[in-house]
């Protein structure tokens, strides 16, 4: 825990990671030296990217290797003064929680406060040549950095999600962890440790702390690959993103921008599991409209009625896993889900099906796929 005046305790540092809900792996801890005035070795380095142009950011970031964390070498420094969050509902039952106790009284989206976590608690993983720290990860309003949380002497690997404040504000970063921890249960989406603010209220760096699942591999890399895979396997992921769908659905949320390297892949067992990331674009119980000042037509993956300015909707949602499966198809040559696809692929919205529809025509494809792997064995 956090040594100091105990400001920390006040729900700016809840150590989500600190609690019997998460399970640090033997293999994937080792011990780490504290460093003073802080329980553990400090953060390094600090991405600074609010000082970056939005047409720039991508090509030149600027990074500075020394932590800007007033905590780190002092103790007495106010938390009240350095995390300015949005703040959500009080609950008694804690968002740092809700993995063990969702099952059977989940939170309600506005009871979820994701917790906070000191920045001197991340540590950042370099790459081959040590200069530069490593990205997992591209968007339109940040980059993912491979990191190491570090708690009790011990690290887990994580990966933080920083953002171009010059497009995202703090409202928007917080509503993106609340949308994460809030589809916990489902799980479909990466694990959310929590939100981290690096520098000062003048200067600051603001991230989402989640889970690094599949090493990062997202669907579009996978099917670039082009592996050859038994079909009831590639049915099997196609069904993962109609069920993980449907959950997301039941729920409330809208995810409102379903494409390929928004869907990531963990490929080391015997069947794949997927599950969507950047909730940046998601919402609550309600859809969305498109910036009107921006071209949509190449927006494929975008339901008709989305790209001519209409909101968003669980029915648009439907659409954009259509497109997914349509890019499997293309991919794999894997015409059994063709019959899936065209469902999504209705022009009318109130025509197409809903994603627990989608969930039934693919189980009778993949137990039909079953069938003929077993005959072909035998």
């Amino acid at each position: 825990m956090c040594e100091g005046n105990g400001d920390f305790n006040d729900s700016a540092c809840l150590h989500v990671y600190d609690t019997d809900d998460v399970k640090f792996e033997k293999k994937d801890t080792i011990d780490v030296p504290p460093a003073e005035g802080c329980g553990v070795k400090p953060a390094i380095p600090v991405f600074s990217m609010h000082s970056v142009s939005p047409a720039s950011f991508l090509q030149t970031p600027s990074f500075s290797f020394v932590s800007k964390d007033p905590r780190a070498n002092n103790s007495s420094f106010s938390s009240s003064q350095y995390f300015d969050w949005p703040r959500g509902l009080q609950h008694p039952r804690s968002a740092q929680h809700i993995s063990k106790t969702a099952k059977a009284a989940p939170l309600g989206f506005y009871e979820v406060d994701p917790p906070r976590i000191r920045s001197c608690d991340i540590s950042y993983e370099m790459d081959e040549d040590g200069l530069m720290p490593k990205i997992v990860g591209i968007g339109s309003f940040g980059r993912v950095f491979l990191a190491r949380l570090v708690t009790r002497g011990k690290q887990k690997l994580v990966a933080v999600k920083e953002f171009n404040l010059r497009l995202a504000n703090r409202w928007d970063i917080y509503q993106e962890a609340r949308i994460l921890l809030y589809l916990q249960v489902t799980g479909y989406v990466p694990f959310c440790y929590g939100l981290v603010q690096f520098g000062s209220v003048v200067s600051n760096a603001y991230g989402i702390v989640q889970e690094f699942f599949g090493d990062g591999l997202n669907l579009e890399k996978f099917l670039w690959q082009k592996n050859p895979l038994p079909e009831s396997r590639l049915i099997n992921l196609a069904r993962q993103l109609a069920e993980g769908l449907y959950a997301i659905h039941q729920l409330g949320i809208i995810l409102n921008d379903i494409k390929p390297n928004n869907i990531l892949l963990e490929n080391s067992h015997d069947d794949m599991r997927i599950k969507y990331c950047d909730m940046g674009m998601a919402t609550f119980k309600t859809g969305m409209k498109f910036n009107p000042a921006l071209d949509l037509e190449d927006f494929l993956h975008l339901a008709p009625e989305v790209r001519m300015g209409e909101l968003t909707s669980k029915s648009s949602d439907v659409y954009s896993l259509g497109y997914i499966l349509d890019e499997i198809r293309v991919f794999t040559n894997l015409d059994a889900i063709i019959p899936a696809i065209d469902s999504c692929y209705l022009l009318n919205p109130r025509d197409r099906p809903t994603a627990n529809d989608i969930c039934s025509v693919i189980e009778d494809i993949y137990t039909a796929a079953l069938f003929r792997d077993i005959t072909c064995d035998n």
